[in-house]
């Protein structure tokens, strides 16, 4: 009786003794890290800060800009690296919501480089078609919205004048778009292509001129390499596929389809004759989509100067906690 109490003593002893060593550094310390921690979970699956860094979403979003972005709404995914390297980890997404719709503005990763983020405003989804016709955007054949002209200026850091357009879409909402006025509209075109949809089975092509066409209910793309057909199947889905003449093969079989594996989104920035967008490198595959842009939470001029002492007035203090639409 008497050794098991000595023994519960020493035990206790021990503890204390442990505890006292802890100290408030180490305290402190741990609290730091367990906050660092929280932060990096909710930085991956809630929300996350965005800086702004071009001009191809003026004047919606402008350089110096940053936004939060609501990560959870399209499917929260764990890291796919460790912060601050470029090691990357597997990682999983969780349910979402809803998936990214006309007209909302989009943080996702790039998909030549998936380690830059950009942020552009969703055109087209799944299953529909997008063409520029002479700068104009239609969508399933009917334009973007309603365009209203709205203002016309010089803008110094784009080095054009540029017209200002008020787009009304048919559910009505309203953005803004840019376009350059010394620009000659007639080469301003897009050939019609379709967003694939995943479980889309597609016949091939190896036209040179026409992406996309449909004969009843059957679809037909083209694999040549200046479509973004090719680059979808080969880079996006990994899949060899190599072209000789008319003859088309995917992992060395010979095939005259493809049953796409993804869905694909067409992305576009509101500064529409000064922005690297899907035009320029193609489709954003569903696996890249980040989140949606929700508000700007601080912006910062970069182009103004101003003394040390009026540093303040390089904020833009009208767009703090300007909601995006």
């Amino acid at each position: 009786m008497s050794a098991k109490k000595n023994q519960g003593k020493k035990t206790e002893t021990r503890d204390d003794a442990k505890h006292r060593r802890k100290g408030p550094v180490r305290e402190f310390i741990e609290s730091i890290l367990v906050a660092l921690i929280a932060v990096m979970i909710l930085r991956s699956t809630v929300v996350q800060a965005y800086h702004v860094p071009t001009g191809s979403m003026k004047n919606t979003v402008l350089v110096g800009d940053f936004l939060l972005v609501n990560k959870f709404i399209y499917g929260a995914r764990t890291p796919d690296a460790i912060p601050f390297t470029s090691i990357t980890l597997p990682h999983l997404r969780f349910p979402a919501f809803k998936d990214p719709e006309n007209g909302e503005i989009v943080v996702f990763k790039f998909p030549p480089d998936p380690k830059t983020d950009y942020v552009k405003r969703c055109i087209a989804t799944p299953g529909q078609t997008v063409e520029v016709r002479f700068g104009d955007v239609y969508v399933d054949d009917r334009p973007e919205g309603k365009a209203e002209k709205i203002d016309s200026m010089y803008d110094p850091e784009d080095g054009h004048y540029t017209e200002l357009y008020r787009i009304t879409r048919d559910d009505g909402m309203q953005y803004t778009i840019r376009r350059f006025a010394d620009k000659d509209k007639a080469l301003e075109n897009y050939p019609k292509i379709y967003l694939p949809r995943k479980g889309d089975k597609v016949f091939l092509t190896v036209d040179r001129h026409v992406p996309y066409r449909r004969e009843g209910d059957d679809i037909y793309i083209s694999v040549h390499r200046k479509f973004p057909y090719e680059r979808a199947i080969s880079r996006y889905e990994g899949h060899d596929l190599k072209v000789n003449g008319e003859t088309i093969r995917i992992d060395g079989r010979e095939t005259q389809s493809y049953t796409f594996e993804s869905d694909y989104y067409f992305m576009m920035g509101d500064n529409r004759d000064n922005s690297l967008d899907s035009r320029h490198w193609g489709f954003v595959p569903r696996a890249n989509i980040v989140g949606e842009a929700l508000v700007i939470y601080w912006s910062w001029n970069k182009y103004r100067y101003e003394p040390l002492y009026r540093i303040y007035n390089r904020v833009r203090w009208e767009r703090l906690g300007t909601l995006l639409n």
